[in-house]
This record gives C-alpha cells, structure tokens and sequence, in this order.
C-alpha cells in the first residue's frame, strides 16, 4: 500500500507540474491537494501514530490547508503562509523527538544555516519595507521557523538513532522545502519569476516528498 500512495503521489505530484506551468487552474484545484492527500495515506498506513510520525502528520494537515489557501482567487500571502509556519513548527518538533548531542559538526550545520538564512533575511525584509513595512516582523518569524526545521532535519545526520537513509532523505527533502519557501518570498518581495510559480513547486513538492520517504523508513 505505500509503494501505491507512493506513486500515486509521484503521478499527482507531475499533472499539478504541468496545470501550473500550462496555467490550467481547475486541473490545479485537484492536482495540488491530491499531493498532500496521498502522502498523508503514504505515512498513515506504513507508520504508527505515536512519536514522531504523528508531528509529521499535522505538519501534512497544515501544508494541505496552505496548498488550498494559496489557491484561492483572493488569497493573502501572509495568511496562505500561516499554516505552512505551523508545518514547519510540527515537523521540527518530529525531528526532534530525540534531541541531537553537541558536536563539533552540528555546531557547524548550525552556524551555517544561520548565517545563509540571516543574509536571506536581510534582503528580504529590505524588499518588505519598500512594499509593506508591517510583512518584516512576519518574515523575521517565518524565517526563524523554516531555519530551525532545517537544521533540525540535518542534525539528524549526526543521531546515532536515526538510519543514515533516512537521515539523508529527511536533510534533503528539508534542504529542498527550505529552498522553495525562500523562491516563493523571493518572487513576491524581490524579483518575479520568469516561469511562474514552477520554480517554487518543483522544489516544495520533492522537499515533502523526501521527508516523508524518510519518516516512513526511519518508523516502518
């Protein structure tokens, strides 16, 4: 059953793809939430509820109630975004179900991400003060949220408790949503995409993906 959510969801996941990039909305009404709803079966029917998996079950809930309120004809950016930051929030505390020991390279993982998302930050918020002063305190909290989730997803790399695959496929599909958050605040803020909303996407639905291929090999 989870290799059949699996495809099911590679398939939905390729048709909504090609409803953004032709611009066919109503394809993209079924496409879209069709993703989130075959990963959330995915994880439901390989993973037990408790611990961990059940974070990544709401943090599923919430990309679902953001997929759909981004769609709508009035939509508002930093309320479409709200449930993605309570996504973010639930899968930061699965990752850390277990909490990661200091180490010389996690401090690195740390410092790094920090410092990348902090350079992001700045331009960001310097694009929202031209447009709409009061978007920075909400770009200051969304930025923090999406920092955390990935680092908590790399240091899974470093818990002997976590399987490598799994860790790898966690820090990855983290890497990929935390990339996509940015293109999308960057498109709106900063500089709009030639091709649309494709580039943001693409890496959205292969983060989620990835996340949760490693959710259920790591809990299976």
């Amino acid at each position: 059953m989870t290799s059949f959510f699996l495809l099911a969801c590679l398939v939905a996941t390729l048709v909504d793809w090609l409803a953004v990039a032709k611009g066919w909305r109503r394809l993209e009404y079924f496409a879209k939430p069709g993703v989130m709803i075959l990963l959330l079966a995915c994880l439901l029917v390989s993973s037990p509820l408790g611990g961990g998996p059940f974070w990544f079950v709401i943090g599923l809930v919430c990309s679902l109630a953001g997929d759909v309120s981004l769609m709508l004809p009035r939509s508002r950016l930093l309320l479409g975004l709200l449930p993605f930051l309570l996504a973010h929030i639930s899968y930061t505390t699965g990752f850390n179900q277990i909490l990661p020991k200091a180490s010389l390279p996690g401090i690195l993982v740390v410092l790094s991400v920090a410092l990348l998302s902090w350079q992001l930050y700045r331009r960001l918020v310097g694009a929202a003060y031209r447009n709409n002063r009061r978007m920075a305190a909400a770009i200051m909290i969304y930025t923090i949220a999406i920092t955390l989730m990935l680092i908590s997803a790399l240091l899974c790399l470093f818990k002997g408790e976590w399987i490598l695959q799994a860790a790898l496929l966690v820090s990855l599909g983290a890497l990929s949503f935390y990339l996509s958050d940015n293109l999308l605040a960057w498109n709106r803020l900063v500089t709009p995409s030639r091709y649309g909303r494709l580039p943001e996407m693409i890496p959205y639905h292969v983060g989620q993906i990835l996340i949760i291929s490693g959710i259920v090999l790591q809990f299976r």
